[in-house]
């Protein structure tokens, strides 16, 4: 990846900001320690003009004159590592022209100082030393200026060490940050490619995952369960698409055969209203799947406005078995007070309804069961049979759409009626499994209990 394509990134441009704010703070910590250290050397050499002034002003007011001008002398022939420059202006002789001084008495300042003012004296470069004018008792004016050539090679490495070590910080945070951003950016380009290999068409990609359960990881669970939803969509789309064109083939052609025989002949008044009452009935039927199938779409998707309320399950259950009860076809209610679940009671009534008619349908005139129970945290709904049931590995394939049993192609019906069940469970996060009721079949519904 070139570094014109990096830096067009959202990591590249975190990692360039991220390293042009570290430099900053390098920088101003660089300067804040060469600060510190300078001061620190100054400090130290102004202490030690301090201390050889007070020393020498004690010997010079409490010894004889020439030991005063011995131990001035002792001092500045020392070749150690620091260096004494000394004038000292007495009998009315001035201090030398380069060496006078209008700082104040008593102050460490920076004296200009060179091989002119005493010959053969200065061994290192001309330079700025720290300097201090003493006052003496006898009228005599004594300066004294130092030069520490451990001090001054520490104040000259200091500087370009620091520096190469910002720098050096520097170039290491750049790398780091480049680096970070770039391994960012192939995880990320990872789920690019996913989604481009998708978009033309391999609905099986998924991204791949490393394990780490990091943010990208979780990131690509959640890319791969949405496309898994995709493809369990286009796929239901496409098995609908051959299911709508198998099962409503029949109705339609039923309706154009009806209508072509009655046009063949001509018929009488009552015969004509009898075609077209058929051809009426065969339209609604088509019409009927046809919004089936529109509402399943709708409730598989979330679309179109949902009214949730609180639901009494135990009064809905009640209200739809004396709708559907006879004398023919008895059901028995078996519920709890005050069962409440949160939900939309439009489709928790068609659902039901759904699933009473189903039992109604096959259980052939045997009892009928609607129970609504609490257990633990749920608000269960069961509905009870007495009918053929429905084998354990077909149980899967009648909750889909236009799936229907080879027993229960001769019955009226769409294959659409569980399929709804199970859209409408699925909107409530409902937990819905079918059981063997020994015989029949017990459909269940576990929803949240609110109360």
């Amino acid at each position: 990846m070139s570094w014109v394509r990096f830096l067009r990134t959202s990591a590249g441009r975190t990692a360039l900001r991220h390293t042009l704010v570290f430099s900053t703070v390098v920088s101003l910590c660089v300067g804040l320690t060469l600060y510190a250290q300078m001061r620190y050397i100054d400090d130290n050499v102004a202490q030690l003009l301090r201390h050889e002034a007070k020393r020498l002003k004690q010997i010079h007011d409490t010894q004889p004159h020439q030991a005063f001008l011995e131990e001035i002398a002792e001092l500045q022939s020392q070749s150690l590592d620091i260096e004494r420059l000394f004038a000292l202006a007495q009998r009315g002789q001035p201090v030398p022209e380069r060496l006078r001084s209008s700082y104040p008495e008593g102050k460490v300042f920076n004296l200009w100082v060179d091989d002119r003012d005493i010959p053969g004296l200065v061994r290192e470069e001309s330079g700025y030393w720290p300097a201090m004018v003493v006052p003496l008792d006898d009228g005599c004016t004594l300066l004294i200026s130092i030069h520490s050539e451990i001090n001054e090679a520490l104040r000259h490495q200091l500087l370009p060490t620091i520096v190469v070590l910002g720098v050096l910080l520097v170039i290491t945070m750049l790398w780091l940050g480049a680096s970070i951003g770039r391994i960012m950016l192939a995880r990320v380009e990872v789920l690019n490619d996913t989604a481009r290999a998708v978009t033309a068409g391999e609905l099986s990609r998924r991204a791949p995952m490393d394990g780490s359960g990091d943010e990208f990881d979780e990131l690509s669970s959640h890319f791969n369960t949405m496309l898994d939803k995709t493809e369990k969509l286009l796929l239901g789309m496409r098995r609908v698409s051959d299911n709508v064109a198998h099962d409503l083939r029949k109705p339609l052609s039923r309706l154009r055969s009806g209508l072509e025989v009655t046009l063949l002949e001509t018929r009488t008044p009552e015969q004509y209203r009898q075609a077209m009452e058929n051809a009426v009935l065969e339209a609604d039927n088509v019409i009927a799947t046809f919004n089936s199938l529109l509402q399943i779409a709708r409730v598989e998707s979330g679309a179109g406005p949902r009214e949730l309320k609180l639901v009494d399950l135990g009064a809905l259950a009640t209200e739809l078995a004396e709708l559907y009860q006879s004398d023919n076809e008895p059901i028995i209610t078996r519920t709890q007070e005050a069962v409440l679940t949160l939900g939309d009671p439009h489709l928790l009534r068609q659902a039901l309804s759904n699933l009473l008619e189903n039992a109604l349908k096959f259980s052939k005139n045997h009892e009928i069961a609607i129970e609504v129970d609490k257990v633990e945290n749920r608000s269960v709904v069961t509905v009870s049979d007495r009918g053929p049931g429905i084998p354990p590995d077909k149980r899967e394939f009648v909750l889909e759409r236009f799936s229907r049993l080879e027993d229960a192609r001769s019955t009226p019906g769409n294959g659409l009626g569980l399929a709804m069940v199970k859209a409408t469970a699925e909107l409530h996060q409902a937990e819905l499994t079918l059981e063997d009721n020994h015989p029949g079949l017990r459909v269940v519904l576990g929803f949240k209990s609110l109360g």
